[in-house]
């Protein structure tokens, strides 16, 4: 129906293995034979300086992405204050001419009650 899938294959460090493959070999592949893994050795080789200046960095990082942000903010505030912001101006023309339009169809109901007013005083 769906075709066969592939036996096994390694995602994230994980064997996953469909039922139909021998479990030697599975297990050899875990015991180290396609499957590797941090031993104590290598974490140890990590030192604590290593782990702050990453750390240091990263937190350098986070500070400029928000140092950035914030003078962006301050930049479409004081493009706010001096009416020159682009979706400012973009949503204010959009609510003119919702407001011409409201205005238009205002003035034409009234002009039709107006005349139907007149043509009923005529009438009579």
């Amino acid at each position: 129906m769906y075709g066969r899938l592939p036996v096994a294959r390694q995602m994230s460090g994980m064997a996953f293995v469909s039922d139909d493959r021998p479990r030697q070999r599975l297990t050899d592949e875990l015991n180290g034979a396609h499957y590797s893994c941090n031993s104590d050795e290598d974490t140890e080789d990590a030192s604590e300086t290593d782990m702050t200046k990453m750390d240091q960095e990263a937190e350098s990082r986070e500070d400029h992405q928000l140092e950035k942000q914030l003078q962006v903010y301050k930049e479409q505030l004081q493009q706010l204050k001096d009416g020159t912001n682009s979706e400012y101006l973009r949503r204010v023309a959009k609510l003119e001419k919702a407001m011409n339009l409201s205005i238009a169809c205002a003035e034409a109901f009234r002009d039709y009650q107006v005349g139907r007013a007149e043509n009923g005083c005529c009438a009579e």
